[in-house]
């Protein structure tokens, strides 16, 4: 907001162009330089230029637009949107896709299917990105997940066998999974969204925890001592969730 640009208009809808820069007259006091290397070719992280807590305005304004254009009404303001900045800007995925290609890994070109070549990421966590070329060194060729243990930092590929560890320290729970199944990447940030929901949830003795995965809200309610009902269908997460129990 507040830019001047000279841009070109790549899609025009009923309501709305989208525009990709192509000189910046004006430049915005909340442009900043992005760390990333690769930022100008990979799709990965598209904020990484705005100011830290600007980014945070913008995603508000951004899901309060999106969320009224959905409904075709205006029924949210940014006053109904709780938001959890994320305790690290950088350096916070445990989890994560690359594209292996000749024993290397890649990134997918932002609005592309060429591949983009790296040794590291500045979103992934130091034990990723430090064993990031050894991981994928004798995979085949296509999509693979990497993810790493916030408990010990054991790096894995979804087809080893693990068990990785997800801590759930304030829950007295350490719940051994498939590297395989889903967990939240940002693992600091999902402690601070599920003492949220356990918090909500307190008044309340009987919770149905709908597409459960791996019990990342449930077991904690669990631990409070409710009465959950956990609905899944991946049978590695359901696996999870008994050995737990």
């Amino acid at each position: 907001p507040g830019e001047r640009i000279i841009g070109e208009i790549v899609k025009e809808k009923k309501d709305y162009v989208e525009i990709a820069p192509k000189n910046i007259l004006v430049s915005s006091k909340k442009r900043k330089h992005n760390p990333c290397p690769l930022s100008s070719q990979c799709g990965g992280c598209s904020f990484g230029f705005i100011e830290d807590n600007y980014q945070l305005k913008l995603k508000k304004e951004l899901l309060k637009n999106e969320f009224n254009r959905a409904i075709k009404k205006n029924c949210i303001t940014l006053d109904d949107v709780i938001v959890f900045p994320s305790p690290r800007k950088w350096g916070y995925r445990w989890r994560g896709q690359v594209f292996v290609h000749r024993g290397k890994p890649h990134f997918k070109q932002l609005n592309s299917s060429k591949l983009i070549c790296l040794s590291r990421c500045l979103l992934f966590v130091p034990p990723i990105n430090e064993n990031l070329l050894e991981m994928v060194n004798n995979l085949p060729d296509g999509k693979v997940i990497i993810c790493a243990s916030p408990f010990d930092h054991t790096v894995y590929t979804e087809a080893q066998k693990g068990p990785l560890i997800l801590p759930f320290e304030r829950y007295n729970i350490y719940l051994k999974i498939s590297p395989g199944s889903f967990f939240q990447a940002n693992w600091d940030l999902n402690q601070a969204l599920i003492d949220f929901v356990t918090g909500a949830a307190s008044p309340f003795e009987r919770i149905a925890d709908l597409y459960a995965g791996c019990g990342n809200f449930s077991l904690p309610l669990a631990t409070l001592k409710k009465h959950v009902l956990i609905i899944e269908k991946d049978q590695r997460a359901i696996d999870a969730i008994n050995s737990w129990s």
